[in-house]
């Protein structure tokens, strides 16, 4: 069965460098996947995978770089 759900999140409900934990297994006995929905908004930090700028951010320091700061 397939699920499709829309939602929007604001900026500070966005947890940058995470990724959301499994919550299916399989159960040998039953042959059968099992969802754990106790688990389902859980997520723990990726470490070294997601840079630490967004692809936009990234983006707008490229097209208006900072001016040099002068060595004195």
């Amino acid at each position: 069965q397939t699920t499709q759900a829309r939602s929007s999140y604001l900026n500070t409900e966005i947890l940058w460098g995470h990724r959301f934990d499994p919550v299916t297994t399989y159960n040998k006995e039953r042959q059968a996947y099992e969802v754990d929905y106790k688990r389902f908004n859980e997520t723990t930090q990726d470490g070294f995978r997601t840079p630490e700028q967004t692809t936009f951010s990234l983006r707008q320091m490229s097209l208006n770089p900072s001016e040099p700061t002068p060595v004195s």
